[in-house]
């Protein structure tokens, strides 16, 4: 089993690209820090950098290793903070970012539970597509975002949120929708309404497509969920979404939604944390209230 020390000389390693740099930083020697990481690799069995005249660099083993240390030494520091203050309250502001339409399901509960379990804490919520929270918390602005799970960054610490199931959308009335599921290959033959690739949801649609050998026909490009149900209550095509994005829209009345067959039955989210700032308390707290409530009811399609 590694030791924390080796964690964390792993991590110091990775994240400097250096020996000689991660040496000096934790106070040790190259070789000594060589021959740590050297043992590492044997014990877990992997290769967990590559060198060259420049430096070390994870490979996609180091990187996954990278990720999880960062999430162990963060909660070791937590736990420490906790125990040696344990009467002090969770308090500070965290900045959350949520996909449009996980808004719906799960802000409300969200918040209620946060005022009755973490009254110190100052929730600032934001929501929008998954390109512009990730960008968002590249940039800083924000500490909490949920992002679809293809477009968590080597950056972020990313844990699985919830799962979604994608149905195919449309105007009420419209034949194709009356008669049960529809496979992946005829709904991606229909116009289509989609994202711009900027956001994690094309992404996966153009994937999925490339594996069943066709192509999405697209009708429309929208950077917002709020265009993408205008034009599906015009009559102005399909879309491949979340049940959640038009459950409230189907008990309305004005779409229309069925299973999808042949391609992929679910979206899954991440909610990820930059892993360039510290984390605090109270965002590792909001984290795993968030977690705890992320069943994403969407209402079943015909």
């Amino acid at each position: 089993m590694p030791t924390f020390r080796q964690l964390r000389q792993f991590l110091v390693a990775a994240e400097v690209e250096s020996l000689n740099k991660a040496a000096a930083l934790l106070g040790t020697v190259p070789s000594a820090l060589s021959a740590q990481i050297t043992a590492l690799e044997a014990e877990l069995g992997c290769t967990l950098f590559r060198r060259d005249g420049r430096g070390v660099h994870p490979t996609e083993q180091g990187l996954e290793l990278k990720r999880h240390v960062r999430r162990i030494l963060d909660a070791a520091r937590e736990l420490k903070d906790e125990i040696a203050n344990p009467g002090r309250a969770i308090a500070g502001e965290v900045r959350l970012g949520l996909l449009a339409w996980l808004c719906r399901p799960l802000l409300p509960r969200l918040v209620v539970e946060a005022k009755a379990r973490l009254p110190e804490v100052r929730l600032v919520l934001r929501d929008g597509q998954s390109g512009d929270l990730a960008e968002a918390l590249a940039g800083g602005e924000l500490d909490l975002a949920s992002l679809h799970a293809g477009e968590a960054r080597p950056e972020h610490r990313a844990i699985g949120l919830c799962e979604a199931a994608l149905c195919l959308a449309g105007r009420t009335g419209a034949p194709l929708l009356a008669n049960g599921p529809v496979s992946f290959a005829v709904a991606a033959g229909l116009p289509l309404i989609v994202e711009t690739r900027r956001h994690g949801l094309r992404a996966a649609l153009e994937g999925a497509a490339r594996t069943a050998s066709v192509s999405l026909s697209i009708a429309a490009e929208v950077d917002s969920d709020m265009a993408t149900l205008a034009l599906l209550e015009a009559g102005l095509g399909y879309a491949l979404v979340p049940r959640p994005l038009v459950h409230e829209a189907m008990r309305a009345g004005r779409l229309a939604a069925v299973t999808l067959t042949g391609g992929p039955p679910t979206v899954a989210v991440v909610l990820a944390q930059s892993a360039q700032n510290r984390q605090t308390a109270a965002a590792n707290a909001v984290a795993r209230l968030l977690r705890e409530i992320a069943e994403v009811p969407g209402g079943e399609a015909n």
